[in-house]
């Protein structure tokens, strides 16, 4: 052990001393501030694009190394800006599109239109984060009738010497089918996944762990629904390297309308986490969650163990991987009850490559059901790419693929949904403050012989949704103060908590 620590000491102290004059300034900050775990070097400065926002303008505002634990709630970033200070970044936007989804054979129009504000303030003991967006869609053609989609993150970070205190909200208020794809919340290049394409890297709040979450992957019919995860976490800093970890959340699924499944969870959590270097870190966490289903009796308990790596590489790396087995026990399911083994797992990657951005994650484990079963073992898996293409224009696509299996085996009705969505989007800046896009999308969900386990499972839309879109995204200070390197405008896609 002497010998490990010894070797680690070597590499630090070999790792850091090209770099003592640019470090100075942020290991002062470091010794008057809170202890922390070692944090992420700055390694910036070896990139192609180093400072630079579209490769052209130095970035005065340089990014602070993610201090997120891996058995914290929230997931690892690229980094933060808390040097910017007080950020308050208002849009607006304005979508027309066509749409097959809403009736077989034919199409109809759509409005939607809304806006969003992403709000962030800093200081040396305290961070918050504040991103609503929000809206309506008109459907004009077949069938007639609006909706509303509403989506609310919250994050905020006390530091008090060796301690950090974090609380968040996450909460998604939507009308028909589900959010997972984007296709019933205004549209893919809307809030914060629109700015990702204005070549911002960093969000003033940080994306939800998706066991935490009432993932909401499967489509239904035309029901008002809300979704919301609050948590709660204090870590405590043994040391430099060294971190433990208590946190606790709340999420639920409740349906405005009868004839869908509401459910609550609760979940606590403990972990310890150690840093290995610079870069790298690990950590073990113990998880326990009981989820009940409204109107009935039944519930469920998962306790878990995670073992966990993460290696971040501040503004170009951002990657987390943890699992491990899992104990369900099922009450009051009849002879599909009792206890059963099974296994967890996620991991997340957001990767800067010059021009290009990255985002890919994957999970599996149990969840709520998505308002159709009652629990459900889910895969999903995302991915998004984008790059500007020159100075006006810039390209993005986005795919995602989510697995549902009923946990309450049921002779009669279906026991497996499958969802796809992919989405293609091409936009120009026009001007300082104006962004036009266009926007292809699919969608597509799949269920197993039975029938449907709920009021309705979307039967009667198309099998095969597409809608075709153009945009108008109206963002006063992105073009102005982003490319000064003077804001950020949001997380990348997968980054954010969203259901």
């Amino acid at each position: 052990m002497r010998t490990l620590k010894l070797l680690a000491l070597i590499l630090l102290l070999y790792i850091t001393a090209g770099r003592v004059q640019a470090q100075e300034p942020e290991k002062d900050r470091q010794s008057s501030g809170p202890i922390a775990p070692l944090g992420p070097l700055d390694s910036r400065e070896n990139s192609p694009n180093a400072g630079a926002i579209d490769g052209q303008i130095q970035n005065s505002a340089q990014p602070e190394p993610d201090r997120h634990t891996l058995s914290g709630a929230e997931t690892l970033g690229l980094g933060s800006l808390r040097s910017l200070g007080n950020i308050f970044d208002p849009s607006a936007f304005l979508w027309q599109s066509v749409d097959n989804g809403t009736s077989t054979g034919k199409l109809d129009s759509v409005t939607s239109a809304g806006g969003a504000l992403n709000f962030g303030r800093s200081s040396s003991h305290q961070v918050l984060g504040l991103i609503y967006s929000g809206g309506a869609n008109l459907y004009r053609g077949s069938v007639k009738y609006n909706q509303q989609f509403h989506d609310f993150d919250l994050s905020e970070d006390i530091l008090l010497g060796a301690w950090t205190f974090r609380l968040g909200d996450s909460l998604v208020f939507a009308s028909q089918g589900s959010s997972f794809g984007g296709f019933n919340t205004g549209g893919f290049t809307f809030g914060t996944q629109g700015n990702l394409l204005n070549g911002s890297q960093f969000g003033t709040v940080p994306g939800l762990q998706p066991g935490l979450l009432p993932l909401q992957t499967i489509n239904t019919g035309i029901v008002d629904r809300l979704g919301n995860t609050a948590f709660v976490e204090t870590d405590y800093a043994l040391n430099r390297r060294t971190q433990v970890t208590f946190e606790g959340s709340y999420g639920l699924i409740h349906f405005l309308s009868a004839g869908y499944v509401n459910a609550v969870q609760t979940q606590g959590r403990v972990g310890y986490d150690r840093a290995l270097g610079p870069r790298n870190m690990v950590g073990v966490s113990y998880d326990f969650t009981k989820s009940k289903f409204g109107g009935t009796s039944q519930s469920l308990e998962i306790q878990s163990v995670h073992l966990s790596y993460g290696r971040t590489l501040v503004g170009r790396l951002a990657w987390q991987i943890g699992g491990g087995p899992a104990l369900r026990n099922l009450q009051n399911y009849g002879l599909l009850g009792g206890r059963r083994m099974s296994w967890n797992l996620y991991s997340g990657l957001t990767y800067d490559w010059g021009r290009t951005g990255y985002s890919l994650m994957y999970f599996h484990g149990t969840t709520l059901g998505s308002g159709v079963f009652f629990g459900a073992q889910t895969n999903m898996v995302t991915v998004n790419v984008s790059r500007p293409l020159t100075r006006l224009w810039s390209a993005s696509a986005y795919g995602g693929y989510a697995r549902n299996s009923n946990l309450a085996v049921s002779s009669v009705f279906s026991n497996l949904f499958e969802n796809w969505y992919a989405n293609a989007d091409l936009g120009r800046q026009l001007g300082r403050k104006l962004r036009f896009d266009l926007n292809y999308g699919f969608q597509q969900q799949r269920l197993s012989g039975g029938l449907c386990p709920v009021l309705s499972c979307g039967i009667g839309i198309s099998p095969q949704r597409h809608t075709l879109s153009i945009a108008l995204n109206w963002h006063p200070l992105t073009a102005a103060s982003e490319r000064r390197g003077r804001l950020p405008s949001g997380a990348p896609v997968g980054q954010t908590g969203r259901f």
